[in-house]
């Protein structure tokens, strides 16, 4: 695999020298998901992180083939062996950008002014290679191959923490461990409470744009308890989503806690208490003898609260049955972040997708989140084994996968946030009539909400003028943190609006109080609101306050 000129060494030495280089480079060329899987930080809220296993798997193929390749290459010589050498220099880089990647030396707003020179670079950069090659090509060869054996124990641990993994976790279970509950207590109404992420009272109600139809939501405002002012308690879905679930304002979330899993500190608390140890409103509903189900993206739901709930599927295990084994490998060697990672490849990445936004993953595995998600959601609200339904949608965050013009799903990423706005639209509407058809709609009380709003501060900051025409307009606005706030409560007919300010970590507390049946019409929301809303929620940055 050295592809050195002769030398005096053994036929069997040569060989196992040869795997042993394959299998480290083999290695090293998936170190990008490596870090996703085996790094905590970086995996909790990755959901197509793939298990360690799969990835060994990868590097097994990838090592063979490189044998093989380099084998060949050995005894036939010429033209290609002197390719086989180039090509095993080159992938020498490949790790060496992942870390400058991972170390943020590429940034969105250097590779947007560098992508107009992506062609002169790159053909820069191979003359200068080639010229080095044909100067120092011994010297090159020798040092490459002594780095990828220096590496070679990297193999270990890397597989060491696949095993480990492999008898840890295995597949994250879709079934409840703590026992089947009794039966419930006999209730008149059941709980459906859906998260749309990045979903704004401003663009969705207030300041819409007139070419954007929304008749669902409009529809379902109409009918339904809604606040004017409700603010979130977080900017960010990492302690946000954490917030509502406890009904206390998180401070921060730490992935990498320990084995006990991730943990959270709350406000006013100085040190984290592990994930599995909160008192979720999942808990606390099990704790009255209500089952719990759940689907959502972005956190790793089963692995976290397993324990709490009945019935559970997050993005990650999701998206890995439905891609499955096979699907799975060949998603880790044709991922963005593989293509990002070979030489000159993030230009070459974001060059293929100059007319979709450049950001994290793309609209490819954006747009199988949510149909897995939706489709899942479907069976969970209609399950009337389930009291509590929790759905975590991951619309109208970017990436666009919708085109509301023509009424299709796309993964091109060419939308707008008012097209992901529309895919939301539909999504009400589709669950709506799965309730209606199974005589459920009058039974349950809905709650329709956000984790936080349209954060486009922050699009405008990161795209750098690659705003849409119809999203530039709200860029100049002033800030304004309100979120959609809508409860449709069973059997109760008739909108209501409520315009005192609260902060949404309530939804926690109000999700009880509807299982305990104590809110049957609107004005007893009222009342309950009354009696907990503050002015002081109306800073879109009180967490930072009271996180001091």
């Amino acid at each position: 695999m050295a592809l050195l000129p002769p030398q005096k060494v053994g036929v069997k030495s040569a060989l196992l020298r040869d795997a042993l280089v394959a299998l480290s480079l083999a290695n090293l060329l998936l170190l990008s998901q490596w870090i996703k899987s085996l790094d905590s930080a970086v995996n909790y809220s990755h959901d197509d992180a793939l298990p360690a296993p799969v990835i060994s798997f990868d590097v097994l193929i990838v090592a063979a083939l490189l044998f093989c390749g380099a084998r060949l290459a050995r005894r036939s010589g010429g033209w290609l062996l002197e390719l086989a050498r180039i090509s095993f220099l080159l992938l020498l880089l490949v790790p060496v950008n992942v870390l400058r990647l991972r170390l943020g030396a590429v940034s969105g707003e250097s590779s947007n002014h560098v992508l107009p020179l992506f062609a002169p670079l790159a053909a820069l950069a191979i003359a200068l290679f080639l010229l080095a090659f044909s100067r120092f090509k011994r010297e090159l060869l020798a040092l490459g191959t002594k780095v990828t054996l220096l590496f070679s124990p990297f193999v270990l641990v890397t597989f060491g923490q696949a095993a480990w993994q492999w008898r840890k976790e295995g597949r994250p279970s879709a079934a409840n461990t703590a026992g089947i509950l009794p039966a419930a207590q006999k209730r008149r109404q059941r709980v459906v409470w859906i998260v749309f992420d990045e979903l704004d009272q401003r663009a969705t109600f207030l300041l819409r744009p007139s070419s954007v139809a929304l008749p669902e939501l409009d529809d379902l405002r109409a009918r339904s308890w809604h606040a004017e002012n409700a603010y979130p308690p977080n900017r960010l879905t990492m302690m946000a989503i954490p917030s509502l679930l406890t009904g206390k304002i998180v401070c921060s979330l730490d992935p990498t806690a320990g084995a006990s899993g991730p943990s959270l500190k709350m406000a006013g608390e100085f040190k984290g208490v592990p994930v599995s140890e909160t008192a979720t409103v999942f808990k606390r509903a099990r704790e009255l003898g209500f089952r719990v189900g759940v689907v959502g993206w972005y956190h790793p739901y089963c692995r976290s609260f397993a324990a709490d709930v009945e019935r559970c599927e997050d993005a990650r295990t999701l998206v890995a049955k439905h891609l499955g084994l096979w699907g799975q490998m060949k998603h880790a060697l044709a991922s963005d972040e593989m293509i990002a990672s070979l030489p000159l490849g993030y230009r070459l990445l974001n060059r293929r997708k100059t007319k979709a936004r450049r950001i994290a993953y793309g609209p490819e595995l954006h747009l199988l989140i949510y149909q897995e998600v939706m489709q899942e959601a479907k069976s969970l609200i209609v399950d009337r084994n389930v009291d509590l339904a929790f759905v975590h949608f991951p619309i109208p965050h970017l990436p666009e996968i919708f085109d509301r013009r023509t009424g299709e799903a796309t993964a091109s990423g060419e939308g707008s946030y008012f097209d992901n706005l529309a895919l939301v639209d539909r999504t009400v509407g589709e669950l709506r009539r799965v309730l209606e058809n199974a005589g459920l709609w009058d039974e349950t009380s809905l709650l329709l909400m956000s984790d936080h709003w349209w954060r486009i501060d922050a699009y405008d900051f990161f795209f750098k003028g690659d705003l849409r025409a119809e999203e530039r307009p709200f860029a100049s606005l002033p800030l304004d943190a309100r979120v959609p706030f809508l409860l449709k409560l069973a059997g109760a007919g008739g909108g209501r609006s409520y315009d005192k300010p609260f902060n949404t970590v309530l939804a926690h507390d109000l999700v009880l109080a509807l299982l305990r049946d104590e809110l049957r019409h609107p004005e007893d929301v009222d009342r309950w609101f009354d009696e907990k809303a503050s002015a002081q929620a109306k800073d879109p940055f009180f967490y930072l306050y009271v996180c001091k």
